[in-house]
């Protein structure tokens, strides 16, 4: 210590600066160095993470729409299908309907006989014919009531025979009250299976091929 004493003192400040120097060196590169580079590979990370997150969201969204618009789909599809519906069950469904519909008129339903099934490119015709009686305001709230089912119907060759009322002859109420027989075709429609089609376009081609020949 005595010999440091004697160092005069620009040569002591000298000294303690070179020291300062090399500690305040070795926490740079030791500390500070070591501690930016762990900062900035925070924030790289931090950035990844938000970039992640932001194609997360953006695939959440996209699922959520595609979601959307198949539900929407099905959706047109079910609406569908009850107005054109795929199996051939239709038509004991449509005979409900006709029954109920003409019980709540008062008309009555007396018979009806399925006709074989017309089809058609993408769908087949369901006629049946049917036989009722019911007064003149019955059978048109009954027609009436038919043309507004969801469900396609089409009515045609239709016969109304009027019968007579005893009770009071030649009144216009009598004419009202007599009871009519109803003859028509009714036909409902379903679409064609895949199958179904695949045959009609087969026997189409085969029926194509002996033509030519």
């Amino acid at each position: 210590m005595e010999g440091f004493g004697r160092i005069p003192i620009w040569q002591r400040l000298l000294l303690f600066l070179l020291v300062a120097g090399v500690i305040v060196g070795g926490w740079y590169f030791f500390f500070y160095v070591d501690a930016v580079d762990g900062r900035a590979n925070a924030e790289a990370a931090l950035t990844a993470a938000q970039t992640e997150l932001a194609e997360v969201k953006t695939k959440r969204d996209n699922f959520d729409a595609e979601k959307r618009k198949i539900e929407a789909a099905e959706a047109a599809l079910e609406e569908q299908r009850e107005v054109l519906p795929l199996t051939a069950s239709t038509v004991d469904n449509l005979m409900q309907t006709f029954q109920q519909q003409s019980r709540l008129v008062g008309m009555t339903v007396e018979s009806w006989t399925n006709e074989p099934e017309e089809f058609q490119d993408f769908y087949a015709r369901m006629p049946i014919k049917v036989r009722a009686t019911g007064t003149w305001t019955q059978v048109g709230e009954f027609f009436r009531r038919v043309s507004e089912l969801k469900r396609i119907v089409s009515v045609d060759r239709l016969s109304l025979q009027a019968g007579k009322d005893k009770r009071t002859p030649g009144s216009k109420e009598a004419a009202e009250r007599a009871p009519l027989e109803i003859e028509f075709e009714a036909a409902t429609y379903r679409f064609l299976t895949d199958e179904e089609r695949n045959a009609a376009a087969e026997k189409g081609a085969a029926k194509k091929g002996r033509r030519k020949k």
